[in-house]
C-alpha cells in the first residue's frame, strides 16, 4: 500500500466489530479507490485490544516509506488513549464524533460518491456485507447510515464513510514525487526515511 493515505476508523471492543477502511486518490483522476480494508471481530468473551490489532495496523502502515497518511478520522468512544499515543507519534488523528450533522457529512458523501461514481472498490467480501446490511435514515436534521437488523454489521460502511470523508475534504494532495513530508536522517553514511526504522547492526 503506497502514496497519500486517508483513514477512517470505527471502533468497538465487545458487540460491534472494528474496522479501519483506508482510501486514496487514483492516480491522473479525482476519484478515489479502496487501498485496504481490515475489520476485526471481537466478543463479550474475546474483548478487541486495540493496541495489538488497529493500533499496531496504524503503526505499520506509517512505517512504510511508500506510503503517507495524510489523514485519520476516528470515533473517538473507544480510542482516546490510542489515539493520544498515536499523535504524540506524529499520526493525523482527528475525532469524528458520531454526531448527526458528522454522519450526514459523511453519508452524503459517499453516496454522491457512489452516484457519481467517484469510488473504486475492490471485491472485499466483509466490506461488501458491511454495505450491504446499511440503509439510510432520514430526518429533517439529517441522514446518517444504520443497520437494517440489530444483528447486522455495518462497521465497516461507516469507517468507508469517515475515509472518503476525509479524503474528499482535503482534496487531492500534491504529488508524492517529492519527499516533501519524508524528513531524512544521516545513519552509518546513508540517509534514511526518519520515520522508518534504522537497519539492525551486523554483529561480528
Amino acid at each position: 500500500m503506497s502514496g497519500s493515505l486517508f483513514v477512517g476508523i470505527d471502533c468497538a471492543t465487545r458487540r460491534d466489530c472494528s474496522a479501519v477502511v483506508v482510501v486514496k486518490y487514483t492516480e491522473g483522476s479525482d476519484r478515489l479507490q479502496l487501498a485496504d480494508c481490515k475489520v476485526w471481530k471481537p466478543s463479550a468473551a474475546e474483548p478487541l485490544n486495540i493496541e495489538s490489532t488497529i493500533e499496531f495496523y496504524l503503526r505499520r502502515v506509517y512505517s512504510d516509506p511508500t506510503a503517507i497518511i495524510e489523514r485519520i478520522y476516528y470515533d473517538p468512544f473507544q480510542m482516546i488513549r490510542t489515539a493520544q499515543m498515536l499523535t504524540a507519534a506524529g499520526f493525523p488523528c482527528e475525532p469524528f464524533d458520531q454526531t448527526l450533522g458528522h454522519l450526514t457529512s459523511a453519508t452524503e458523501n459517499l453516496l454522491s460518491l457512489f452516484t457519481a461514481r467517484g469510488l473504486r472498490l475492490y471485491p472485499h467480501a466483509e466490506l461488501r456485507e458491511h454495505c450491504l446490511n446499511a440503509i439510510t435514515v432520514e430526518s429533517a436534521k439529517g441522514i446518517r447510515l444504520a443497520k437494517e437488523k440489530q444483528s447486522a454489521k455495518i462497521d465497516a460502511a461507516a469507517a468507508l464513510s469517515f475515509s472518503c470523508l476525509a479524503a474528499t475534504q482535503s482534496g487531492r494532495p500534491v504529488s508524492l514525487t517529492a519527499e516533501r513530508e519524508r524528513p531524512r536522517i544521516i545513519y552509518a553514511g546513508k540517509s534514511f526515511d526518519a520515520r522508518a526504522p534504522l537497519p539492525r547492526a551486523r554483529l561480528k
